[in-house]
C-alpha cells in the first residue's frame, strides 16, 4: 500500500471537519450539562473552538485564492 501526500487543502479540510465535529460534541455537553461551572467550562472551549474553526476556514480560502499547492 502506498500513502500519498495530503495537500494543503486537504489538511485543512481534515482539521476544518475535525473542529466541526469537536464544536457539535461541545454543543451536546453543554445542552445536557446540569453542573454550572462545567457549563462555563463547555461555553468557554466552544468558543475557543469556534474561533479556531473561523480562523481554519479563513486560511483555507486565502489558500484557494492563492491557488497554494504543496510538492
Amino acid at each position: 500500500m502506498v500513502l500519498r501526500s495530503m495537500t494543503l487543502i486537504e489538511t485543512l479540510e481534515y482539521f476544518i471537519d475535525d473542529t466541526k465535529q469537536r464544536c457539535g460534541d461541545i454543543k451536546w455537553e453543554i445542552k445536557n450539562c446540569k453542573d454550572e461551572t462545567y457549563l462555563n467550562d463547555f461555553k468557554q472551549e466552544y468558543e475557543e473552538h469556534s474561533q479556531r474553526l473561523s480562523d481554519l476556514e479563513e486560511i483555507k480560502s486565502i489558500v484557494e485564492i492563492l491557488d497554494i499547492e504543496t510538492p
